[in-house]
């Protein structure tokens, strides 16, 4: 059981390596590098999460003091205890960290979506909007020219019952003109 806590401590070791690796890519990008002790857990590590830099260097000291103590010959089964108890609580601290992190991505694509939903709202409220404008002056639009319509068809009614109108007064004026001249020739006729 200890061999496996010590190579649990080389498995995070090699955690830490691959942490500090991509650190040191994000400050890479940046104009400026922060100073960083060698051996030691970089302030902006510790700045992110203070408890568990803390439990780090913890868990440093504990195996540093286990090696130490197994190099000289000495008891090494309390000290292999602290190893166990800094690495169960740094890993443990490890977990609420990453899930810490998961809660708050989830929070952060929560909120996303709910502002993507609202704009989706928005936007489709504006083109609901739009479309109902567009109906109404359609409706507008149609009753206008129903409206135009029915003064054009009253204007070309009123056009053709002045030309029926007019076409009986000729017909009138005509049939008149030649029952005068049919009376006219009748008078003359008998007149003499």
């Amino acid at each position: 059981m200890s061999k496996q806590n010590i190579s649990n401590a080389s498995q995070n070791t090699s955690l830490m390596d691959d942490l500090i690796a991509i650190r040191d890519e994000l400050w890479a990008e940046e104009e400026k590098a922060l100073e960083v002790v060698s051996g030691e857990l970089s302030n902006t590590f510790a700045m992110l999460d203070p408890s568990l830099a803390a439990l780090f260097k913890d868990l440093q000291t504990a195996s540093a003091e286990l090696s130490i103590a197994q190099k000289n010959g000495q008891m090494t089964d309390i000290l292999k205890w602290r190893v166990e108890t800094a690495e169960s609580a740094y890993q443990t601290r490890l977990m609420e960290v990453k899930r810490n992190k998961m809660i708050a991505e989830a929070k952060s694509n929560m909120k996303n979506k709910i502002d993507t939903d609202m704009q989706d709202r928005k936007e489709l409220h504006a083109v609901s909007m739009q479309q109902k404008m567009n109906d109404q002056f359609a409706a507008l639009r149609i009753k206008r020219l129903q409206e135009k319509k029915k003064q054009d068809s009253g204007t070309w009614s009123w056009l053709i019952l002045f030309m029926l109108g007019y076409w009986l007064a000729n017909m009138n004026q005509q049939r008149l003109k030649s029952q005068r001249e049919a009376f006219q020739a009748f008078k003359l006729v008998h007149a003499r």
